[in-house]
């Protein structure tokens, strides 16, 4: 074989395996392509699955709080018993007891649906009360005892 011949051999070969080189690269090309979107159409599915359940835990924290905290709330403001007995509840879990010659301050605590007041004063005794809240009335029932049960209308 000579050279003239040697050389047009080559060239075929390098003219073939161009074809095919070009053939195959967008080929693989297309199926990389494929790939990476189907990748990315993945990641973009959980992404707004994560999204979704976050934003539903996030609401449901929301309504709890707001359910939990609105039974201590209910029962902040001025409670009438007699015209001469006042409860006030705050906010801040604190409060007083209005008679008609003294005010007697006291904190408060709201568990599990119950009252429990602790006096600052020596001269009124602690006490613990279930309560129910129920439009514009306040009924306290002492635990512990029986029968003692006090209703009061809200002035404020």
């Amino acid at each position: 074989m000579d050279d003239k011949e040697w050389n047009e051999i080559v060239a075929m070969l390098q003219q073939e395996s161009t074809v095919n080189v070009q053939k195959k690269v967008p080929q693989a090309d297309s199926v990389r392509r494929r790939t990476a979107r189907k990748k990315a159409r993945r990641r973009r599915k959980i992404r707004h699955c994560i999204l979704a359940i976050v934003i539903i835990i996030v609401f449901g924290i929301m309504l709890c709080c707001k359910s939990c905290s609105s039974g201590d709330h209910s029962i902040i403001g001025t409670w009438d018993y007699d015209s001469a007995t006042v409860y006030r509840f705050d906010k801040k879990g604190r409060g007083a007891l209005v008679l008609p010659h003294e005010s007697i301050d006291f904190k408060y605590q709201i568990e599990e649906g119950k009252l429990f007041i602790d006096f600052e004063s020596e001269k009124a005794t602690d006490a613990a009360y279930s309560y129910i809240v129920n439009d514009d009335n306040l009924t306290l029932e002492k635990i512990g005892t029986s029968n003692e049960v006090y209703v009061f209308n809200r002035i404020d």
